[in-house]
């Protein structure tokens, strides 16, 4: 299974009769991953799981997915990260945009969606890398409008990626002011066929429907590095070849976050149980 990172911070808040042995885990933080994974187990799975990051797998794009693994006869470990910033700890440099779509930047017949009129000004204005921060201040107020006032990083809006990293998480439409993703050099978003790229499609992958449908159909997608080395791993451990020990040897993080592990995290949702019930009885 995978689904998105805010799984495992999602609370039960309605409790089945038929599930009434899990109200003692109602309203606390994580409590749906933590039924599924027993659900699981009652139905004899050993579960793993944890938030990868696809650019720790040879894809050029930060995605963060939550994994889940259930197998009948015996754990399988969380494949270690294949890439890293730096190539550290035996690994390989993360895949930059530039290595995805690089030798696209010339062509003339990519399909996209224009930019929206209001933005291309400010678009004019910004350098590969940058967004609305990098405007002068009376400049940022006019192109934010009532988003100025918002809190968060708000690195979405008004925003060029950079060349030399790998691409932030593509959405399901890349021309939305708060996750623009517009090309490091052009004035336009990425393209359709940058998308493919990204998301290690082959060229000669064809994808039908109004182009706002295919942007979807692409963004939505799992990375294709990132489904390999889920379906890779899986594999060898049905074949007997996998290294049981893997997590322990392995040094690299697997996402930005902590605690997002499942030896982690039931020893975080433990703490998280304890401090319910002493609220409860205070």
């Amino acid at each position: 299974m995978e689904n998105v990172r805010g799984l495992m911070s999602a609370m039960l808040t309605h409790i089945p009769q038929e599930y009434h042995d899990y109200e003692h885990i109602k309203s606390i933080k994580g409590s749906v991953l933590q039924f599924l994974t027993d659900e699981f187990k009652r139905l004899g799975y050993e579960v793993s799981y944890a938030l990868l990051d696809s650019a720790n797998y040879g894809v050029p794009e930060h995605r963060e997915r939550l994994v889940i693994i259930g197998h009948i006869g015996g754990r399988v470990p969380i494949p270690s990260p294949t890439h890293t910033p730096n190539g550290a700890h035996g690994t390989a440099r993360w895949q930059t945009l530039r290595d995805a779509i690089g030798d696209l930047e010339n062509r003339d017949d990519l399909h996209f969606i224009p930019l929206r009129p209001k933005c291309l000004p400010y678009m004019q204005m910004l350098k590969e890398g940058e967004n609305w921060r990098q405007l002068p201040p009376e400049i940022a107020r006019e192109a934010m409008g009532k988003a100025y006032m918002l809190t968060g990083g708000k690195t979405g809006f008004l925003r060029r990626l950079k060349f030399d990293e790998p691409a932030p998480t593509l959405v399901t439409s890349p021309t939305m002011p708060a996750t623009l993703l517009c090309h490091p050099t052009r004035l336009r978003p990425l393209s359709t066929e940058e998308y493919a790229r990204i998301q290690q499609f082959p060229d000669t992958w064809k994808f039908h429907g109004p182009i706002e449908a295919v942007y979807r159909q692409i963004g939505n997608a799992v990375p294709v590095g990132l489904g390999y080395a889920i379906g890779h791993q899986i594999m060898e451990h049905i074949a007997g070849r996998i290294d049981m020990h893997e997590e322990e040897r392995n040094r690299a993080p697997y996402s930005r976050y902590r605690n997002t592990t499942d030896f982690e995290f039931s020893r975080l949702f433990e703490r998280r149980k304890k401090q319910h019930r002493k609220t409860l009885s205070a």
